[in-house]
């Protein structure tokens, strides 16, 4: 006991020694405020400094290297695609043919079963 008060788990309550009596900042900070000092930061950077502006010649290589990239994007997903396709089958082939076995497990176990009671 420090005080008349208890000390629990190892933390001091508020007022005893080592404690501090400064406001905690909180963990989450306000949203609001931060957008607010994002907005602020890219004011001040356009003021300091003119926005570069894109010719149309650079818009339109930027749309053609886009619309390559999603050209090999969309093939890759063709292959995935077709190899996806490629494996289900082949795993509905090993499933007949685990089936087939499974029987043929089956009737010879019968068989030894009633070659063993003759």
């Amino acid at each position: 006991m420090l005080g008349g008060k208890f000390k629990l788990g190892g933390k001091l309550k508020r007022g005893e020694l080592g404690s501090v009596d400064e406001e905690q900042t909180c963990k989450r900070s306000n949203m609001a405020s931060e957008e607010n000092e994002f907005i602020d930061e890219e004011i001040n950077i356009t003021e300091a400094e003119e926005p570069y502006i894109c010719t149309w010649l650079e818009l339109k290589e930027m749309t053609v290297d886009i619309m390559i990239g999603l050209s090999n994007i969309a093939r890759e997903n063709n292959k995935l695609a077709n190899e996806v396709a490629r494996l289900r089958n082949t795993i509905q082939e090993q499933k007949v043919e685990l089936d087939s076995l499974k029987s043929s497990i089956i009737e010879v176990g019968k068989e030894i079963k009633a070659w063993k009671s003759s």
